[in-house]
């Protein structure tokens, strides 16, 4: 359930805002279906076509995780 907070409310939207302006090209959120790391796990996969596409990707998740109280 928090994962699913999580991504719906902060890190789809910087991604598809991403992907809008393509400075990332593809995305995914990954979770394990059977656990072999801690329960709560999740991965976030990014194609970008340039190494700027990954900069504007950590400088949008940073600016997004200092808007959450």
């Amino acid at each position: 359930m928090r994962f699913e907070t999580l991504s719906k409310s902060l890190i789809v939207p910087v991604l598809e805002k991403l992907l809008a302006d393509g400075s990332i090209i593809e995305y995914e959120i990954d979770t394990e279906a059977i656990h072999t790391e801690a329960p709560g796990t999740f991965w976030v996969d990014v194609i970008s076509p340039n190494a700027d596409g990954l900069d504007k990707l950590n400088a949008a998740l940073r600016d997004a995780a200092k808007r959450i109280p």
